[in-house]
């Protein structure tokens, strides 16, 4: 009679009783969504103002070009359209405007001094009878979500590979 044996390591009942710290691992995406912010989404709202948008925002008004130009403000070059002074793209990259919890991210407290940048986000009927075209600066591209992806298949796999390893340095030890 011909056997055929063979040894797996880790046992099955190792990977088995494993799982219960691997769930644990898990309760919330804090730590993969804060990375993304500060590696990836932040990143990308730089990179939008830097080149006037993805895909190119809509030019400014003649009456803004040539306001701007008085004024001598900033944003001279034809790709600084949301850049006249320089605050509202301060304050929207900044880590501290974002709201991170255990299941989302996403940009929450804009100061009310660039309350305006809510509104080239998507767009908005001005008062005085005007239209101020969407100009979408917390944009990513699929590059830049495949990033996001990526960190998280990074943190999903740390998660595993820890706790196995601490279940097989345990058993062994």
């Amino acid at each position: 009679m011909f056997q055929l044996s063979a040894t797996i390591s880790p046992s099955p009942r190792l990977i088995g009783a494993s799982f219960g710290s691997i769930a644990r691992g898990f309760r919330g995406y804090r730590r993969p969504l804060e990375e993304s912010v500060r590696r990836v989404a932040i990143p990308a709202i730089i990179e939008n103002f830097e080149v006037g948008g993805r895909p190119p925002w809509q030019s400014h008004a003649d009456s803004t070009v040539e306001r701007r130009s008085r004024q001598g403000t900033l944003g001279q070059e034809p790709q600084d359209i949301l850049i006249e002074t320089g605050q509202g793209f301060g304050d929207v990259i900044r880590l501290a405007r974002w709201t991170i919890t255990r299941d989302e991210a996403f940009i929450s407290n804009i100061p009310d001094r660039s309350a305006y940048m809510r509104f080239h986000q998507t767009g908005a009927n001005l008062a005085r009878g005007g239209f101020m075209p969407a100009r979408p600066w917390a944009q990513m591209s699929t590059q830049e979500v495949d990033e996001i992806q990526d960190i998280f298949q990074e943190w999903r796999n740390g998660i595993i590979a820890r706790s196995l390893w601490r279940r097989v340095v345990a058993r062994f030890l």
